[in-house]
């Protein structure tokens, strides 16, 4: 069986989503896409995605892996990628790529 990987885009300043839900600042391509469908045909984990789905998954220690899309712009406010816990998950950064629009990957593993 493959591994739980959180798959999320994010604002260089931790957010996933800005005020009223806007997420127009998501610079997405084709070359991204492709990324995402690659992993999710060949890696045989399961992709997890949302913010609340995702917290639940972390309060019980279960996400196995980040694939974390960060964005090159800084929103201000909206809602966070990850809300507070009282634990703590070493990682290690399994890959990280640059896409031509400025966004970059950041994949990593439970340490």
């Amino acid at each position: 069986m493959g591994n739980i990987v959180l798959m999320m885009s994010v604002s260089a300043d931790g957010f996933i989503e800005g005020p009223d839900r806007d997420i127009g600042w998501h610079l997405a391509d084709d070359e991204i896409q492709r990324d995402v469908n690659l992993a999710a045909e060949t890696d045989g984990d399961l992709a997890l995605s949302g913010a609340d789905l995702a917290a639940a998954f972390r309060r019980h220690d279960l996400i196995d892996g980040y694939r974390v899309y960060l964005h090159p712009v800084a929103i201000g406010r909206g809602k966070p990628l990850f809300e507070p816990v009282d634990t703590r998950t070493d990682l290690r950064l399994i890959q990280s790529r640059a896409f031509g629009n400025g966004v970059v990957l950041l994949h990593h593993r439970r340490a």
